[in-house]
């Protein structure tokens, strides 16, 4: 049974349901697709209702998206398997200040949204680390990144069929906003890295590299700065971890033929990247047209005006560099200091009613526009106390990462699993710095930021004495 103090009733409901469904999926097969399916759902949902639904979308994704979650994971395990205990201390009470701060500050409002993200981030998130900690580590993770990836797909099918073609404009497919899309991406990015370690077979690993380099491309022709910094970051930290595991399990070759394999697999890897780049714009233009020309009933986005590939770099090379000769460093962020420091200026303690604000900084007008920064945008919206608690989570597992780190250090090696969370945060970190995306479910990065803290959430049941530490990371 799950144990634990004020919460033992509230998470009790969840034994029953876990062994309802467990009746239904009892099989290894079956529980690994319906997780699979629900990470994929989730994805699709948080893409494609704000697409139909416009602005009345909110409460709408995040029913519809909680219910997929919790059903997805309720369906793999057994009730007796799940400890409450297991969640540490520091890590729970955080997320339950941070989603007591958002109930507080809606019942005061009366903002039905608010109280939505305390049962989110207050509830769900909990019973989810719990869930998939009793999983496995392993298997939850191949789980997650496997439904990424088939949401992914997904993304790819309607792009090229319902989709605007590559033009002058920034590439943000179906969706509205290409940021959306470079989210997408830094999470596609982050699974396909994690399956790329986990692939023992050479044919599986040039396709995986292909879908990176895929994901990649499109990234870049969404000219999303933010997103593309976490990216080449995210292969950064890859490419590290894959020279230190050469320097260990090569260790007993010759260093130079060490070096030579390894400039070998890197020009390998380059040249399945330019072919994926190629790929994707010559079917985002002339494969595109001509469907655009057989299906113009189902289009979503208005075709843009086709452009070749060199003008298409040029645009995007200026978008990328914009700002980066500007003394003051606002045209670089494209006017977000003035903006950071208006709402820097309006935290108190109990927040808002709305999480935007209309602000006029050095001319240009922005009318509800949200903080364009995590912490300023929860310490505005749900009060200091908030803002403090999300700044101290961001450093505890920083902290934790640290002593993984230097783990790694010592013995050369990492688990992929913690690879994969360490993927996942550097891509919500970097958009948390320019981006007020904080919430699962509406900001794809903080979705899989938030699902995957597990990792690091769950205390590790082994000691800490130096034999158990190489099983325990």
């Amino acid at each position: 049974m799950i144990r634990g103090g004020v919460f033992t009733k509230m998470y009790s409901v969840v034994d029953s349901v876990c062994d309802m469904f467990n009746n239904l999926f009892r099989t290894s097969k079956s529980k690994k697709l319906t997780l699979e399916v629900s990470i994929c759902f989730l994805l699709v949902f948080s893409l494609g209702i704000p697409v139909f639904l416009k602005g009345n979308s909110f409460s709408v994704l995040v029913t519809i998206c909680a219910v997929t979650q919790l059903t997805g994971l309720i369906a793999i395990v057994k009730s007796n398997t799940i400890r409450f205990s297991n969640v540490k201390m520091v890590y729970l009470v955080l997320f339950e200040i941070i989603g007591l701060s958002f109930m507080i500050t809606g019942l005061y409002f009366r903002v039905l949204g608010y109280i939505a993200i305390f049962f989110v981030l207050g509830v769900i998130v909990p019973i989810s680390h719990m869930i998939l900690h009793a999983y496995g580590e392993g298997n939850s993770l191949k789980g997650i990144a496997s439904g990424i990836v088939m949401a992914f797909f997904i993304f790819l099918i309607i792009s090229l069929v319902s989709g605007p073609a590559l033009g002058a404009d920034q590439y943000f497919s179906f969706t509205s906003n290409p940021n959306i899309v470079g989210g997408l991406m830094v999470v596609v990015t982050a699974a396909l890295i994690y399956l790329l370690f986990e692939a023992k077979d050479n044919i599986k690993k040039i396709k995986i590299i292909f879908l990176i380099g895929l994901s990649t491309s499109i990234c870049f022709f969404s000219q999303s700065r933010t997103s593309l910094i976490a990216i080449l970051m995210q292969l950064f930290v890859a490419a590290i971890v894959v020279a230190v595991r050469k320097l260990k399990y090569y260790q007993d070759e010759n260093l130079k033929a060490t070096i030579k394999k390894s400039i070998k697999h890197l020009l390998m890897m380059i040249i399945i990247f330019a072919v994926a780049w190629g790929t994707f714009f010559f079917s985002m233009t002339t494969v595109k047209k001509e469907i655009s020309n057989l299906l113009p009933n189902i289009q979503i986005r208005t075709e843009s005006k086709q452009i070749s590939l060199e003008k298409t770099l040029d645009i995007s090379g200026a978008r990328f560099a914009k700002g980066i000769d500007n003394r003051n460093g606002d045209a670089f962020t494209s006017g977000r200091i003035g903006i950071w420091h208006e709402f820097l200026s309006n935290i108190r303690i109990y927040g808002h009613k709305t999480e935007g604000r209309a602000i006029n900084v050095n001319g240009r007008v922005y009318h509800g526009t949200n903080a364009h920064n995590v912490y300023l945008q929860i310490a505005y919206s749900a009060g200091a106390i908030a803002g403090v608690a999300i700044l101290l989570l961001m450093l505890i597992i920083l902290k934790d990462l640290i002593f993984k780190l230097i783990y790694f250090i010592r013995v050369g090696d990492v688990s992929n699993e913690l690879v994969f969370f360490v993927m996942g945060y550097i891509g919500f970190f970097i958009a948390s710095l320019t981006s007020g995306g904080y919430m699962t479910y509406t900001y794809l990065p903080a979705t899989l930021f938030w699902i995957t803290l597990f990792v690091v959430s769950i205390k590790n049941e082994r000691s800490c004495n130096d034999e158990s530490l190489q099983n325990r990371i």
